[in-house]
């Protein structure tokens, strides 16, 4: 038998190269995983999002589609807005250029790469890129956190419409499975802390007393709109040391001078009878039989329109009344939030033909949303980041990062220094009391309404009967 060894057995593992350190495997493992990574999002987000905190799927083997391009797959069709074809091909084009095999152009490995990930890879990404946030987000006494809810549509699928069954005013097969959110946003980075889903028919406040009151920190002050507004809810919040500041519900009285500014007043509990069902009774009975509130009357006066009169009422009985309104007139970034996600991202309707699949669909949009949040603290520089337009930000992330993969290191970091100061020019102007109703300029296509389900739906051919 030929020896092949130039020396005696054992000389390499004496003299020769010293053994990688486990470090060393570690970057080098990293390194390969990066460089299968789709597109230049990971690299120019590795700070906020390193490859090696994305959580491996317990007891998988080597597969095509590793959890880390799966995920930051998912990632980047909240930025391009993208198909599920185009996010193909950009594994395609990373694979070649590292002179691998083409995985086949059909996309049924890519859908069945994204129905393995749990859901739970979801949370803890969203979780790793908050920590991002807060570690940019500068020291403040108290956190302003605004709560509210809103609605998707999914595709019309037997799924959704039993996880998420479609409002009951629409015929069936004409309308959509709707999705409810209820976020917890915070005010001054604008980054969704977290949410929780369930079906349209489903009142927020309970969702909120279920899920998301839990995320509250003592000190911490929260604002909301009416459907919050009531005893338990506040209730809830002064056990936890959180002041509320919402606009008084419609069915309370408001019944004091209209020259007072400020009104203290006790709100007692209800009827044992009115407890929720979601609420334990132990904890039902916990609660103080009387609360004080305060209310403060809020004037809103804007050029060529009626002066608006507001009640806000809170818990905080001694902060001064202006600091609390200007702090209830920041609710408004709530739902400029779920602008951001639903228009500017395109996640108004989710594409997913299972309720899993729309939620992992809707919790990697917000991952995106947040990624952008963290970029914009960090262009902030001392700004308010609410002051830095979203769409701008995007778009200067979305056009400029496909160019940083092809430069140098130190064109790379001249380049990402640029984005940042580029993102920080996006500055929006002060438009206090602007009025903005919900309407729309552009007329739609005069299309035949769909009264009836597709396959026995027939369209007139004149366009006049309708």
């Amino acid at each position: 038998m030929q020896n092949n060894t130039l020396f005696f057995p054992g000389f390499n593992h004496a003299f020769g190269r010293a053994p990688k350190s486990a470090l060393k495997k570690l970057e080098q493992a990293r390194k390969s995983i990066m460089d299968l990574l789709p597109g230049q999002l990971p690299a120019f987000f590795a700070e906020a999002l390193p490859v090696e905190s994305i959580p491996a799927t317990e007891g998988g083997r080597d597969r095509s589609f590793p959890v880390p391009v799966v995920v930051w797959n998912m990632i980047g069709r909240g930025f391009d807005s993208g198909t599920l074809r185009g996010g193909l091909a950009e594994i395609n084009a990373t694979r070649v250029s590292l002179g691998l095999e083409k995985i086949a152009s059909n996309t049924s490995g890519i859908c069945q790469a994204r129905q393995r990930l749990p859901e739970s890879t979801v949370k803890a990404v969203h979780e790793r890129v908050l920590q991002s946030v807060e570690r940019l987000t500068p020291a403040r006494e108290r956190r302003t956190l605004c709560v509210d809810g809103t609605g998707f549509q999914l595709c019309d699928s037997a799924d959704n419409q039993s996880g998420y069954p479609q409002p009951t005013n629409q015929k069936p097969g004409c309308g959509f499975p709707v999705m409810q959110q209820v976020a917890l946003v915070d005010a001054h980075s604008g980054a969704v802390l977290e949410t929780v889903d369930s079906p349209w028919k489903e009142h927020e406040s309970a969702m909120f007393q279920a899920a998301l009151i839990e995320r509250l920190q003592p000190g911490d002050t929260l604002v909301a709109d009416t459907a919050y507004c009531s005893y338990l809810n506040f209730a809830l919040l002064q056990e936890r040391g959180v002041d509320a500041v919402m606009d008084l519900h419609q069915a309370r009285k408001r019944a004091f001078s209209r020259r007072a500014k400020e009104h203290y007043t006790t709100w007692a509990k209800p009827l044992p009878g009115q407890r929720p069902e979601h609420i334990a009774e132990d904890q039902w009975d916990a609660l103080p039989s009387t609360i004080e509130v305060r209310y403060i009357r809020a004037t809103l006066v804007r050029k060529g329109f009626r002066t608006v009169h507001r009640i806000i009422v809170t818990t905080d009985l001694d902060r001064p009344a202006e600091e609390i309104v200007r702090e209830y007139f920041r609710r408004w970034d709530i739902e400029l939030c779920f602008r951001d996600i639903k228009i500017t991202m395109n996640l108004d309707f989710i594409r997913a033909k299972s309720a899993s699949m729309a939620r992992k669909v809707f919790g990697f949009g917000l991952i995106a949303h947040n990624l952008i949040r963290w970029q914009m603290l960090k262009a902030s520089y001392g700004r308010s980041p609410r002051r830095i337009s979203f769409t701008g930000a995007l778009e200067c992330i979305r056009h400029c990062v496909s160019i940083i993969g092809t430069r140098t290191r130190r064109v790379r970091v001249l380049l990402e220094d640029t984005v940042e100061k580029m993102i920080r020019a996006q500055v929006l102007p002060e438009r206090s009391g602007r009025h903005e109703p919900r309407a729309v300029k552009r007329r739609p296509k005069k299309h035949q309404l769909l009264t009836q389900p597709r396959n026995v739906m027939i369209t007139s051919e004149s366009r006049k009967q309708k």
